[in-house]
């Protein structure tokens, strides 16, 4: 029997040690278990439950249906509200449409999602007591993640990976891998449901996971995901460190501060290195914007270029109508009261940047900076001349083989290069604009789209040669730049 539950109690050791590192539950506490149904939250539900006794903890069990999978996600509640009344625990629940919740708040699926869940925990605790939110996630899960930003350019932030607290919400499964995870549910004959969109390959996520991981253990490092979560834990806990230097440094610029409004020194902002005017500019931008989407580092250089500027007055746009601006010896951040149009007098075009995920699809893109709608969608089945007939400089049509999510939109920046369809070499995009008579003033009107950090449309203008449709294509994307003329955003009045 003992050998029996070997695996298991290696688990129990390595999440109670966890828990005292991280100081994640006091005893007595009321502990609400977010359960998906899927193996990694059962396992979490089944040593949480191992712990009640001795740490005296109340529990309870929230699910929350995305509402994605259809007649799926109801089967997951149900099994998910069968665990609950199994365990004789109270049981939380609420469907939702994230899919609609995306398209109407412009963001990822994965976004909406996640912001859905929390918003529900949330509201759990502060009407029933809670105490803490605890989450299934584990090592490998955090070794995917700091991978794929990695892969997606990350700061250090990124590289901390997955945090086994913060605030409210806790990971005592976090230091456990997914072998120990599955090990301990066959031990104990637990149940639990699967995601079949977790091997789907076209998610960034499932590739790292079934195609890159397996070949960085086979082929460079065998214990490569203890070596990410060692990695994910020196950054963490340096980034820690640097935010209390930044707060320190932004509460000494600061000369006033504001909901809507702050205003720094200029001087106290010039004396710093580099990378430390960098944070704290990320930090006064996040104090008015309340996040930091959508916000890329050439906008941070372009800030920083306005903080050394010898002109008097100068300003800098940022997404979401975040402005820059220069006066003198202050340097202003605001959230203006409407959108923002006004030219650049650094960086011309304005700076943008958005993401468009496979689960987002159908999407309408609005992008105020330019004031143009794309929109992404799967295609029909045409054939090749219906193609050629059909599409047009504003409509284009994509290979999806060709394709990976998720798809970055943005300005066009110095120095892109694209491989334009009819071509064999790469070309400049200033090139090309020269070479098609675009006038200069209509140029930032026309954005990119990035796939694999490769471009693959000029959107009004031409694709890449490698997403184009040949009659091998089994399954296409149809998306179209559309032009608003008037001052109302698509589908708002």
């Amino acid at each position: 029997m003992r050998h029996h539950f070997l695996q298991t109690n290696r688990l129990l050791k390595k999440t109670v040690q966890t828990v005292r590192e991280y100081r994640m539950i006091p005893p007595g506490a009321a502990i609400l278990a977010g359960i998906s149904g899927g193996p990694d939250s059962v396992c979490l539900l089944h040593v949480l439950t191992l712990l009640a006794q001795s740490l005296r903890l109340r529990l309870g069990i929230a699910h929350l249906n995305h509402g994605l999978r259809s007649t799926d996600s109801d089967e997951d509640a149900d099994f998910v509200r069968s665990l609950a009344e199994k365990q004789n625990l109270p049981f939380f629940y609420k469907k939702t449409d994230v899919r609609k919740t995306a398209q109407k708040s412009r963001q990822s699926l994965e976004e909406a999602g996640r912001n859905e869940r929390y918003a529900f925990f949330d509201g759990i605790l502060d009407s029933h007591g809670f105490d803490r939110i605890a989450l299934g996630h584990h090592r490998d899960d955090n070794a995917e993640l700091i991978l794929m930003n990695l892969l997606r350019g990350t700061g250090p932030s990124g590289l901390s990976g997955i945090p086994p607290v913060r605030g409210h919400i806790i990971r005592p499964l976090i230091k456990a891998s997914r072998i120990e995870i599955m090990d301990c549910l066959a031990e104990n004959a637990l149940r639990y449901v699967t995601d079949h969109t977790n091997a789907d390959p076209a998610f960034l996520r499932n590739k790292i996971r079934h195609e890159l991981m397996p070949l960085l253990r086979q082929e460079y490092n065998q214990n490569v995901e203890a070596t990410l979560d060692r990695l994910s834990d020196i950054f963490r806990r340096e980034e820690n460190w640097l935010e209390r230097l930044t707060r320190e440094t932004l509460d000494q610029a600061a000369i006033y501060t504001g909901k809507d409004e702050w205003g720094l020194c200029v001087s106290t902002l010039e004396k710093l290195h580099t990378a430390h005017l960098r944070r704290v500019l990320r930090a006064a931008i996040k104090q008015v914007k309340g996040n930091l989407r959508r916000i890329r580092l050439s906008q941070l250089d372009a800030a920083i270029e306005i903080v050394f500027s010898k002109k008097a007055t100068t300003w800098v746009d940022l997404p979401d109508q975040i402005r820059l601006e220069k006066v003198n010896e202050h340097l202003i951040v605001r959230r203006a009261s409407k959108n923002l149009r006004s030219t650049n007098p650094l960086r011309d075009p304005p700076v943008y940047h958005y993401e468009i995920r496979l689960e987002d699809l159908p999407i309408q893109l609005w992008i105020p900076e330019i004031r143009k709608t794309l929109s992404i969608s799967e295609a029909d089945s045409y054939s090749l001349p219906d193609l050629t007939r059909k599409a047009r400089a504003s409509v284009e049509f994509f290979d999806f083989d060709g394709l990976c999510f998720p798809l970055i939109v943005r300005n066009p920046e110095p120095g892109d290069r694209f491989v334009p369809f009819g071509m064999k070499g790469s070309q400049k995009i200033k090139d090309y604009f020269i070479n098609n008579r675009v006038p200069k003033q209509e140029r930032p009107l026309y954005p990119v789209v990035e796939s694999r950090h490769q471009i693959v449309w000029l959107a009004g203008q031409r694709i890449s040669n490698s997403v184009r449709v040949t009659p091998a294509s089994k399954k296409l994307i149809k998306a179209e730049l559309s032009t608003c003329d008037n001052d109302t955003e698509p589908g708002m009045k």
